[in-house]
């Protein structure tokens, strides 16, 4: 970088407020003049604010400004691809992950929470506000300049690179709660690497990870991406985050949030995966994903909040879809459709964030109720041949 402005003409053109965190150009200066500060302030961590004109910063820029002028050096910019998590979405990555604060209640319950890319506290400070504090909380965090933020927050960062940390896997926690970095020079999936990697840490009994990463897995093919949609169909959901979520930390990135659990793999292993027969799991997983049905279905109960008129309404449903699937061939029992109907009730409330669709019923699956079946031809072909053979299990 050409210095177009010397360090003792830079110290008079800047103002720094160690209050408000900002720094602002006293005079006027040229289009490339701008440029060239503009690139030192950025990387020193400061973000221009067009309508204030001033530079802000999450710490005390002076400090670092000094260093700079010492030194003469900078940091990279943005070399571990970080954008700092929103508040809102971070708020809604442990709403998803069902970190909530009604597990802090009893002094007897400490959970072991890992934040693998530390950042600049985003997800750390929304953890630490749902648990009033109450947890043992890990930040991983290698920049330095990210490391002293989150110093001048209170918490005390491991200071390295997370690929790592705890490598032989004997640090166990029950969430990790992640935004890592979608690309590294070296590995354009790195979000992949950095999740494979926090998920061998995980309590196998009770451990959740949440991540937010970006949705080219889906569509792309190679064995990397693959591999890791395969894992997390087998251990846990998909969620689109509303667009532009990451547009006040510079990107417009669409992004997905994963919540995978180690523990969910034993009830897929389980007959019928948990359900009460197999017509049961059958009828269900043909419904939900079938849109015919499944649409038709969520738009009737969203027009009738009622119980006993949506359990109706879920009832006909399911009888006209089994009678046109069985016109297919695809034999779908009758029994158990009104556990079939109250489960779709349930899924129909997750769906349409009704709260007033309470079920208290017989749950279809005594391992995890809330699971949703799922296609899974390692477990699920010795219940289809069974069913061919005319075995009712």
């Amino acid at each position: 970088m050409v210095c177009l402005v010397d360090n003792e003409s830079l110290k008079s053109l800047l103002n720094i407020d160690e209050e408000l965190n900002t720094i602002s150009i006293l005079v006027e200066i040229n289009r490339d003049e701008y440029v060239y500060v503009d690139n030192i302030l950025s990387r020193l961590g400061g973000k221009w604010n067009k309508r204030a004109k001033v530079h802000e910063f999450l710490i005390n820029p002076k400090p670092l400004l000094d260093a700079y002028y010492e030194t003469g050096n900078l940091p990279e910019k943005n070399p571990t691809a970080f954008f700092p998590t929103p508040s809102k979405l971070s708020n809604e990555v442990l709403r998803l992950s069902d970190f909530s604060e009604n597990y802090f209640d009893d002094d007897s319950i400490k959970l072991k929470v890992l934040e693998p890319s530390g950042g600049v506290g985003g997800l750390a400070d929304a953890i630490m506000k749902t648990s009033s504090g109450f947890v043992d909380l890990d930040i991983v965090e290698i920049l330095e300049i990210n490391q002293s933020i989150l110093r001048s927050k209170g918490y005390s960062p491991i200071c390295m690179d997370f690929m790592e940390y705890n490598s032989d896997y004997k640090v166990e926690y029950d969430y990790i709660i992640m935004n890592p970095p979608f690309s590294l020079k070296g590995d354009s999936k790195a979000y992949i690497t950095h999740v494979m990697h926090a998920f061998n840490m995980l309590n196998s009994f009770r451990g959740t990870l949440a991540a937010i990463i970006p949705t080219g897995f889906m569509t792309n093919s190679t064995k990397k991406e693959k591999e890791f949609l395969e894992l997390i169909s087998q251990c846990g959901d998909i969620y689109k985050n509303p667009k532009g979520s990451f547009e006040e930390s510079g990107t417009k990135v669409d992004t997905y949030t994963i919540v995978m659990s180690k523990s969910t793999l034993n009830w897929k292993k389980e007959k019928h995966q948990g359900y009460v027969n197999y017509h049961t799991w059958y009828g269900i997983l043909c419904f939900l994903n079938t849109a015919e049905y499944a649409n038709s279905y969520f738009k009737k109960v969203e027009s009738d909040l009622f119980l006993d008129d949506a359990m109706g309404i879920t009832t006909v449903v399911l009888e006209e879809m089994i009678i046109a699937e069985n016109k297919q061939g695809n034999l779908i029992s009758v029994d158990n459709i009104q556990n079939m109907a109250k489960y779709l009730l349930r899924c129909a409330a997750e769906h349409l964030d009704i709260e007033e669709i309470q079920v208290n019923s017989t749950v279809l699956k005594e391992s995890n109720p809330s699971q949703n079946p799922v296609n899974n031809t390692q477990y699920d072909n010795a219940q289809l041949e069974a069913f061919n053979t005319g075995s009712l299990f």
